[in-house]
């Protein structure tokens, strides 16, 4: 069993009939998929990583040894229905724009999808959107440690995002 890998750039060719039904699987069996290729504009998601590696927050942990132990240290801004961003410390106002037109791009994808779902399943396109659905959408930003005996701390910037 592999998970279903989907390239949405093929919506938009000879192959669409092919990529929507790879969706349709992907969402009935599986519930979830991995995406070939950006959808967001790279330039977006490389700020984002950008901002955040310059960030008070990034600044303030420190590389050194530690036991054998795995830790991550994860904040969650929500931004819909309404945003947390301003309890979340040392984040600056260029991290707070930048993250917000990340956010933009991840909506306008969460949409498309929702309209590609509506349409395998012969609902109206924007039936999802119009019936009340609201994406409850937060963006995780993580630091991981991950040591075996005496190994340097190897700080990384993940991005998740939930609709």
């Amino acid at each position: 069993m592999e998970i279903p890998v989907i390239d949405f750039s093929r919506l938009d060719g000879e192959k669409r009939n092919k990529t929507m039904s790879l969706l349709d699987h992907a969402c009935d069996k599986w519930g979830f998929f991995m995406k070939v290729k950006k959808l967001i504009n790279s330039h977006y998601e490389e700020h984002l990583k950008e901002k955040f590696h310059q960030s008070e927050m990034v600044k303030a942990l420190s590389e050194g040894k530690t036991s054998d132990a795995d830790w991550e240290s994860t904040f969650f801004i929500w931004h819909k229905p309404t945003s947390n961003i301003s309890k979340v410390p040392n984040i600056s106002d260029e991290l707070i724009k930048t993250m917000d037109e990340y956010v933009s791009q991840l909506h306008k994808f969460a949409e498309r999808l929702s309209k590609l779902m509506c349409e395998n399943i012969g609902l109206p396109q924007g039936h999802i959107m119009r019936s009340g659905f609201w994406f409850q959408d937060y963006l995780k930003l993580y630091s991981t440690t991950t040591t075996i005996h005496t190994m340097k701390r190897k700080w990384r910037m993940g991005i998740s995002s939930r609709t």
